[in-house]
This record gives C-alpha cells, structure tokens and sequence, in this order.
C-alpha cells in the first residue's frame, strides 16, 4: 500500500483529522504569514537604518532607550578581475603582489586597506583588478540587560 492509498478524500467516514487539503492550505496560509512578516520586518528595518544612518563601510552601534541596542552595518563585496590581477602581477612589485593578492588571486582585505590609506597611487593601480559594490545595509535589534550608556541618534 503506498502513501498516496492511505489518504482518505475529503468528508470520508474512515478520515480522522485533518484532510490533506485542510493541511496544504493551513501551510499555504503560514507561508504566506511567514513572507508578510519578513516584508514587514524588512520595511522596520529600512526605517531603522533611515532614522539612526549608516556608514559606508563598517557598524555603527546605539543604545535606545536603554532598551535595545541597535547596529547598522555595510559591508561590500569585492570580487577580483582575474586577467587585470594577472596583468597587475607584471607590473606590481612582487611582495606588493603577493600581500594583496592570494593565489587565486583573492583579496587580501586588511593588506588592501593598509595600502589604500598610505599609499593612493599604489592603490588606484591596485584598484583596477577590482570590482567593489556596496552590500545592502542591515539593522539589528538586541534587547539588553544591563545598561550602562546611552546613545541617541
């Protein structure tokens, strides 16, 4: 007897509980809740983010009324050009090559920035084999205990 066999349709004297259809719906329902409410939550977070900011890169973090503690946060995805990497490590000094770049070649994020506040030339070359866009920005909420500052934006 398969799986199929064993459901009884709908108002049959031998069901017990619910039918299958009353099931799929009830489920249909709560995944329709469930996407309302990560849109809403969504939207909240939108407005969160749109009254407290958020920095170009990074996290900022704040106190509400010694409530919540609230982060906003960016951060980019950067994605290297492999034939400009490649055309770069003919150009490049080869430590410099080898601190920003991985094999790969991936990027070398911490290296990259050191070079990038001390040396602009250096990093606009470098900045040719890589493709950055922003990532969208995220909020979160935490209830917290122990309050010790209070920060308002």
């Amino acid at each position: 007897m398969t799986i199929l066999e064993t459901i009884q349709k709908a108002g049959s004297p031998a069901q017990k509980g619910a039918t299958i259809e009353q099931l799929c719906e009830e489920l249909t329902e709560l995944q329709q809740t469930i996407a309302d409410l990560t849109a809403k939550a969504g939207e909240v977070k939108q407005a969160i983010i749109e009254h407290c900011g958020v920095k170009d890169e990074g996290q900022q973090s704040f106190v509400i009324a010694d409530k919540w503690r609230v982060t906003t946060k960016r951060e980019h995805s950067r994605l290297v050009d492999q034939e400009q990497a490649r055309k770069l490590s003919e150009n490049l000094p080869a430590d410099v090559f080898n601190e920003v770049f991985n094999y790969k070649p991936t990027l070398k994020l911490a290296y990259y920035r050191s070079i990038r506040d001390t040396n602009p030339d250096l990093a606009r070359l470098i900045d040719t084999a890589i493709v950055s866009r922003p990532l969208p920005p995220r909020a979160y909420v935490e209830l917290i205990e122990d309050n010790t500052e209070v920060v308002t934006p």
